[in-house]
């Protein structure tokens, strides 16, 4: 996976493992879809084979998730679409086999962990839905992690009924406490938004470490739009190939787009080959607060 390597950025969360009660589960939990156990979760034999009933059971620790598509059904409350939600303070690792036994033994790039928006036809982006996984909430802070996923195939569609501010990855924490989830060693890729369509950030401030975002689509904020009190810390990211283009007088930040009462942080990302048909190709500022934007190659 080619995002970059910030040991600055690595900021690790060491969770305490300990035994899973059968119905409400307080620890490690497994997630499989061909697993033929008995679909509890408390080991990989047992696991889950549906991603919602093990994050909807799980109240604290870690969601340990095997290779293969995963699609959320399950509709948002106060939305008209499904999307996976986070609202509480857990950790999704994806990218296991299925045998493993620790965290240092599974291989991202061996096993792909797809988060799919692609809940209609097989194909057809059209009747995807615009979120696939959303973090909200009240009192999020850094152990809710999102940890070794692809998440791909959000497409904004008038069809939900979903407001303009949508993306892969929604982020939208309370505002009186501004969330500090983890967004880490992900793919996110090949999302379609209006504001946003890789990651949108309002309410929170979440690292977004050692991920790639790539070939996203939006009117504004293609890559990572941070909005009203977005203000995040993005560090150690490879930012490529996402397009603001369409229909709309402002076509801003292709790569990331800043918003007013923004004060984020982003540093040592590869922002390359991103492109913005009215301007900010890399990262377009339109905050009244103070961003710090500081030793990042942003290129073509």
């Amino acid at each position: 996976m080619p995002y970059l390597k910030n040991p600055a950025a690595g900021t690790a969360i060491l969770l305490i493992l300990f035994f899973s009660l059968p119905c409400f589960v307080n620890g490690q939990v497994f997630v499989k879809k061909d697993a033929q156990g008995a679909n509890n979760g408390t080991s990989w034999a047992n696991a889950y084979t549906n991603l919602e009933s093990a994050i909807r059971k799980t109240s604290s620790g870690q969601i340990w998730v095997a290779a293969g598509t995963y699609k959320p059904s399950v509709k948002l409350l106060y939305n008209n679409y499904p999307a996976f939600n986070i609202n509480k303070n857990i950790a999704l690792y994806g990218g296991f086999k299925g045998n493993e036994t620790s965290l240092s033994n599974r291989n991202i790039d061996m096993n792909p962990t797809i988060l799919s928006g692609d809940i209609g036809v097989a194909g057809n982006d059209l009747d995807n839905t615009p979120t696939v996984i959303a973090i909200t909430g009240s009192k999020i802070d850094s152990t809710c992690i999102l940890d070794g996923f692809i998440i791909t195939k959000a497409y904004y569609s008038n069809s939900w009924g979903a407001s303009y501010d949508n993306a892969a990855v929604y982020i939208f924490t309370d505002i009186y406490d501004n969330g500090t989830p983890i967004i880490r060693n992900c793919t996110i890729r090949e999302n379609f938004g209006f504001h946003g369509a890789g990651i949108y950030v309002r309410s929170a401030k979440p690292w977004i470490t050692n991920n790639l975002i790539t070939n996203n689509l939006a009117y504004r904020g293609a890559g990572i739009n941070l909005d009203y009190a977005g203000n995040a810390t993005v560090t150690g990211n490879r930012i490529t190939y996402n397009k603001c283009s369409g229909y709309s007088s402002r076509l801003t930040g292709g790569g990331i787009q800043i918003n007013a009462y923004c004060a984020p942080t982003i540093y040592g990302n590869l922002i390359d080959n991103n492109h913005a048909e009215t301007y900010g190709g890399g990262i377009s500022v339109e905050s009244n607060y103070s961003a710090i934007i500081k030793n990042n190659i942003i290129s073509n």
